[in-house]
């Protein structure tokens, strides 16, 4: 597939998945309750958590695959024993973390989770039921990066939507349907779609995996070839962890169940912006690898100027809507104004925050097709030695907002310091250009739009009319910023010629 191609998709499948959740959550918490919602976000949570256990080996299943676009088949053969590897290894993982979720679920229900709805055996049961999801979610993993890997992007993404329906569309329809809602039921149903899940994905890239490669048995040497890689790409992984998800820990402890379902609601509102880099992301990372294993400099740099530009003419304008209207669009989507008076300025901060860490997604993919993965480990560990005493600070005494402004300040660092010694190295050419055309530039457009929309535009108090005007606020400003973007001058003029 091209690169369009593979870019749409990604952008396809995990738009849809996305805003599936945001759609259905207000229904999912008049259902079951905010507390309820706090356990869904303890699920992603120990997702992001476990997956750590992966140690870097699905991203190099992904690369190594990559590398079959240069011809490597000798290479791509042993990616295929890798998988292969992979997955004797992930069984015992597996296992393992759905044991120990198991055996911890009461206690943690009973002396972590501050409940006052909930009762401690079902929200035990739940925790339960949640690492069996996370088990299966982490094994699914695997062919996963199988599909990347081939840039077999069009499938991978078909699936996950098809999947995403099923475990929350095909949730809720199950909890009301089936007697009174209740927390065990919706994630009993997710345990058995995250298993239906991993059959068919593991069908559909061994398939394609044969078609590409051809058959292969564990290669455990191949463990010896990656290790390099794997160890660096696991520790850039662990910090980047720590370093986003120690607020959930706090919060989940120190606040009441129900106050943490509303600020995971806030995040998940906000998370949405990295649906927007996630989907170049992966579509451009194999593409990345290819080109600069071709030692390809100028199609590189023509590639990485463009895409970045182009993200910033959709993200920047998305994420000061956020910033400078939060409250207008939190109301238009859940309908409720107390909700959107509360959470309006830590999504505020956070969707600032969250703008920035995007804008660094494709530079991220850049250090990762150089294979270059020490620089984020380095710069990890040192935004953890920052981070983390911030936290510590500021959280007992600001809370979730303390947190948001510690979170910006440090995506800040990231963007001064990081994206300089990564250009520097790889692309200095690209170093102001990107800066201006694809950073400064679109921010200061989008933002003196967002202000400008606020002066001059009357909020309506309905619901429709109210996600009418954002919704046109929204599209000014991407016009806006695509007036001054290069790559978008670029692209609009190819469209018409053609």
């Amino acid at each position: 597939m091209s690169l369009r191609a593979n870019a749409l998709a990604n952008f396809g499948g995990q738009f849809f998945a996305a805003a599936l959740v945001l759609v259905l959550a207000p229904a999912y918490i008049d259902a079951l309750g905010l507390e309820a919602w706090g356990l869904v976000g303890i699920l992603a949570m120990l997702s992001v958590w476990f997956n750590l256990l992966d140690v870097g080996l699905t991203p190099a299943i992904s690369r190594e695959l990559a590398a079959r676009g240069q011809g490597n088949a000798a290479a791509a053969r042993a990616a295929a024993g890798l998988v292969r590897c992979v997955e004797w290894i992930y069984l015992a993982v597996v296992i393992s973390v759905i044991s120990v979720v198991a055996l911890a679920a009461s206690s943690v229900a009973t002396g972590w989770l501050n409940l006052s709805v909930l009762q401690a055996g079902p929200a035990g049961q739940a925790l339960m039921l949640i690492g069996v999801v996370v088990g299966l979610r982490l094994y699914e993993n695997i062919y996963r990066a199988v599909l990347t890997g081939l840039e077999e992007l069009l499938v991978l993404n078909l699936l996950s939507s098809v999947f995403a329906l099923l475990r929350w569309g095909g949730g809720l329809a199950f909890i009301l349907t089936f007697g009174p809602p209740n927390v065990v039921d919706l994630f009993a149903w997710q345990a058995a779609v995250s298993a239906l899940s991993l059959l068919v994905f593991a069908i559909v890239g061994h398939r394609h995996l044969r078609a590409a490669v051809g058959s292969a048995r564990a290669d455990f040497a191949a463990l010896k070839r990656i290790r390099g890689f794997a160890a660096g790409i696991a520790a850039t992984s662990a910090l980047g962890v720590l370093l986003t998800q120690v607020d959930k820990i706090l919060l989940s402890r120190m606040l009441p169940l129900a106050d943490f379902g509303g600020y995971v609601l806030a995040a998940s509102l906000v998370d949405a912006l990295s649906l927007l880099a996630a989907p170049l992301y992966a579509a451009l990372t194999p593409r990345f690898v290819r080109l600069y294993e071709a030692h390809d400099t100028q199609a590189l740099a023509a590639l990485y100027l463009q895409a970045t530009q182009l993200l910033a003419v959709l993200l920047m304008p998305c994420a000061l809507l956020l910033v400078v209207h939060a409250e207008g669009v939190i109301r238009a989507w859940s309908g409720d104004a107390a909700l959107a008076s509360r959470i309006a300025p830590l999504v505020a901060v956070l969707a600032l925050g969250r703008m920035i860490n995007a804008s660094m997604q494709l530079p991220a993919a850049l250090q990762f097709g150089a294979g270059w993965t020490s620089l984020g480990a380095k710069t990890n560990l040192v935004a953890v030695l920052f981070l983390v005493p911030l936290i510590l600070l500021t959280v007992p005494i600001y809370g979730a907002l303390g947190y948001a402004w510690c979170w910006v300040a440090l995506n800040i660092g990231y963007l001064a310091v990081t994206t300089f010694v990564l250009h520097r190295r790889l692309l200095p050419q690209v170093r102001n250009r990107w800066l201006r055309d694809a950073v400064l530039l679109p921010a200061a457009m989008a933002l003196g739009w967002m202000i400008t929309a606020r002066w001059l535009v009357d909020m309506p108090d309905g619901r429709l009319a109210l996600a009418m005007v954002l919704v046109a606020v929204l599209v000014t400003g991407i016009v806006v910023v695509a007036c001054v973007s290069p790559a978008a001058r670029a692209f609009a003029r190819k469209q018409l010629l053609s």
